[in-house]
Formats: C-alpha cells, structure tokens, sequence
C-alpha cells in the first residue's frame, strides 16, 4: 500500500494460493474502480462493496485501540482523573461487581471498561509518556494475576504499561469517573 500524505494513491495485494498480483486503482469520477493483474493484460472493474472493506490509510492498518486487555478477564480496576478515584472488583465466585460494598450494574461496569482500555486511537507515535502526571489513569489486575496500566493526558494523549517508547494519540478524551 503506498501513502503519499493525502491518503492511499493505490493498494497492491497478492492472492497467496495462486501467487497471483493485482494492482487496485483510485475509483473514477463515475465510481468504477478499476484493477489488473500481473498474468492477465485486460483491466477489470472491481466491486466497491469489496473495496469499502479495506483501510484508506497507512494508519488505519494499524490496531485502533488502545489496548487488547480482555474486560472479562479482569479482576479489579481503579480509575483516577481530576482529583477523584473509583474502585471496583468482581467477586471470583459470582462474577458480581461491586464498589466500595455496594453491587455495581455488570453491562454498565463492562461498558465503562470498553470507553478506557478500548479508546480509539487516532495515530501511535514513537515518543516517551509526557513529563507531566497524567489527568486520568487506569490500573487493573487480571484473573491470573498480572497488572496493568493506561494513563491519560488532557491533550488526548494516551500510554499503556508494556508498550514502551510509544504514545497514542486519542480521538476522543478518557470517561469521567463512572457513577453507576
């Protein structure tokens, strides 16, 4: 695939079982996309529902969120911003989630999850986690143990624990504090 800055110019993709080559144009003015292959002289027309599937960018290749982190897997998680923490866990036995003692919706618990360790990410660029404290930060422990961390900064910028020397750019800001 090749970008010239204004997004994909034209894609190139090998059908593997048949080693075969074929170069996708740009669509047409009248919405034809046209198309060749390398063993074949005759330009062929290619389905736009079939083409709408592939990325338009060099970005859009890349994971859009900002972590894999399985939400059911976890265990506990506390969520800080502005000054404020939350805390919840989910009882091994049942499955419930509960904060503080109090039992906590699971839909709406999983949801929250899904906003902060799925973020959309816009661009991942190599540079180090900003020298100022996060605005926002998320810990969690998983059902086997192990722990984790996303930190969010006001400008949508976003770092995850174990991705080092990378930085996420945010399409959208971190959730508040949940209230439930």
């Amino acid at each position: 695939i090749r970008d010239q800055g204004d997004g994909l110019v034209g894609s190139e993709m090998c059908i593997r079982d048949r080693d075969r080559t074929v170069r996708i144009g740009n669509p047409t003015n009248a919405g034809m996309t046209y198309a060749v292959r390398e063993d074949r002289s005759p330009v062929f027309v290619v389905r736009q529902a079939l083409l709408d599937r592939f990325p338009r960018s060099i970005e859009e290749l890349g994971d859009v969120r900002l972590t894999k982190v399985n939400r059911y897997q976890i265990r506990e998680f506390a969520y800080a911003r502005g000054g404020r923490r939350f805390e919840a866990v989910r009882d091994e036995a049942t499955g419930d989630w509960s904060s503080g003692g109090e039992a906590l919706p699971e839909e709406a618990v999983y949801r929250f999850l899904v906003k902060t360790l799925e973020a959309p990410v816009r661009t991942w660029s190599a540079a180090p986690a900003p020298s100022s404290e996060p605005d926002a930060e998320l810990r969690w422990t998983l059902a086997d143990g192990s722990r984790g961390r996303a930190s969010f900064w006001p400008d949508r910028v976003a770092t995850v624990e174990g991705i080092e020397g990378l930085r996420a750019s945010l399409k959208l800001s971190p959730p508040e504090i949940p209230t439930f």
